[in-house]
């Protein structure tokens, strides 16, 4: 998983789209289906108390927001009416409209989760859209859907896999027959403990391979460098993902440090470049189609599975 560093002009552009729909989110709605739904007066009231949390409010505001939210002690029938109004104005007040500028402004063209994909999906040749995963899920927390901190850019793949996260929460909880308020409550209480959040913490990993004789195949390895690293690429099927996917990748990479000589590799990464003035970054850009510093992993697919195995072929004397 990457990190994102968001400028303040995504932050912004963010604010201003979001209290305009905010503002008309009382109104009453239309869905798909043509039936008309109206939130009731104390949401409508808790969402102007909370609106500056609700638009921009870090990780651990949204939980305690949530909290707060709860306390409002909606019945079911008015449970599903905030999810099914905030679900269609999410997605046709927000997503359809300005989900490609936001990711304009947020600058992030990976997949956050695998750096694989671009995170524009391509709906047919006349329409492409923004994939974001919502962080705490929408289906189970709609009052966050439109939050700045709960968007996470992803690939169509990555946000299919996470869905709304139930079959892994019950993987990690060991338990097959957790319930929906079980799985609810692990997002509050455990998520942030358990998890990086892409907006929030660090992720020191490192890729690696190795061959495995069992099957007669180079597979490829990651080394979490904590716990928390190590359940979050859990969490998002990370190795899972690239073993699957990157097998191509990964032999280009062997090949050029084994079937070529030993300095190949820096010959292509350094030596010939320094006659034509070109600096590290961008004689990688060049060669293998990658950005080598790491705020910058997100702009082309695989910098950082790359970069890691290129850093420690190069080691191999």
């Amino acid at each position: 998983m990457l990190n994102v560093y968001p400028a303040q002009t995504a932050i912004n552009f963010h604010k201003e789209k979001v209290e305009l729909i905010l503002n008309k989110i009382g109104e009453r709605n239309k869905t798909k289906n043509k039936i008309v739904y109206k939130l009731d007066k104390k949401v409508e009231e808790f969402i102007d108390e909370y609106k500056p949390d609700i638009i921009e409010g870090k990780p651990n505001i949204l939980i305690e927001l949530i909290s707060k939210y709860d306390n409002l002690k909606l019945d079911d029938k008015e449970k599903e009416s905030v999810k099914v109004i905030f679900e269609y104005v999410y997605e046709n007040y927000f997503q359809k409209p300005f989900g490609k500028d936001f990711l304009n402004h947020l600058n992030v063209d990976t997949c956050v989760y695998c750096n694989r994909n671009y995170t524009l999906d391509f709906k047919n040749l006349n329409y492409s859209r923004a994939q974001l995963d919502h962080w705490f899920p929408k289906a189970d927390f709609p009052i966050l859907a439109l939050s700045f901190y709960n968007l996470i850019p992803s690939c169509q793949s990555c946000n299919h896999i996470k869905g709304d996260g139930t079959k892994l929460i019950k993987k990690i909880l060991n338990n097959e027959n957790a319930t929906n308020d079980e799985i609810q409550k692990w997002w509050i209480e455990d998520s942030l403990n358990k998890l990086n959040h892409p907006y929030l913490d660090k992720n020191d990993f490192k890729f690696t391979w190795f061959y495995d004789d069992s099957v007669y195949k180079t597979k490829i390895e990651i080394k979490p460098e904590n716990d928390k690293t190590f359940e979050t690429l859990n969490f998002n099927n990370t190795k899972e993902i690239y073993n699957a996917n990157s097998e191509k990748e990964l032999k280009d990479l062997l090949d050029l440090r084994y079937k070529y000589s030993k300095n190949y590799l820096d010959i292509l990464c350094e030596k010939t470049f320094v006659e034509l003035n070109l600096s590290k970054e961008e004689a990688y850009r060049m060669v293998f189609g990658i950005e080598t510093n790491e705020e910058d992993y997100h702009k082309r697919p695989f910098s950082k599975f790359k970069q890691d195995i290129i850093e420690e072929l190069k080691k191999i004397k």
